[in-house]
């Protein structure tokens, strides 16, 4: 029987501790797709339901992701002229994962958001601030496809301030 030197002892360790440790999801899985149903409680009188998709491209051992969203919603128009309006919302923020070993991953994130309002021949364009905190389904059972939950808030500098509510799931691909 071989004894390894201390010096390769200690590195086969840390390598064996790294492989519990480390969340495995964490190293493998770094682009997601996914969609969402969202509702925004400040669009129309009511509030109003939209459907989106988002991408999340996470940086390993960081903690760190970039995600990208965009959704579409189709309201009544508040101005008077009746028909319908069409809102496009456009948003990229930098989340940061809380280090917690649960099945539920909570984050918290910051971005920027671009909304586009089409009303008949008009079109009107603003751009604000996402704060926003979510948590995904993680663990074995949610190894590849993870269903989330988030709420945003957005701040406008011209305009109202919304909430939006999203649900949806990502498929990580790799």
């Amino acid at each position: 029987m071989k004894i390894l030197p201390p010096r390769s002892a200690a590195l086969a360790c840390l390598l064996a501790l790294g492989g519990v440790v480390l969340p495995r999801q964490e190293v493998l899985a770094q682009l997601a797709l996914g969609g969402q149903v969202t509702w925004n409680r400040d669009a129309g009188e009511d509030g109003t339901f939209g459907l989106g998709a988002r991408a999340l491209l996470s940086i390993p051992l960081t903690g760190l992701a970039v995600q990208g969203t965009a959704d579409l919603y189709s309201l009544d128009c508040l101005d008077g002229g009746g028909g319908d309006c069409t809102l496009k919302d456009l948003g990229v923020n930098v989340l940061w994962s809380l280090p917690v070993p649960l099945l539920l991953n909570p984050y918290l994130g910051a971005g920027v958001a671009v909304q586009t309002w089409e009303a008949g021949a008009g079109q009107s364009d603003r751009r604000g601030v996402n704060i926003l905190a979510g948590v995904n389904l993680e663990g074995l059972v949610f190894e590849r496809f993870r269903p989330f939950g988030e709420a945003k808030y957005q701040v406008f500098q011209d305009a109202d301030d919304q909430l939006v509510f999203a649900l949806g799931f990502l498929v990580t691909l790799f």
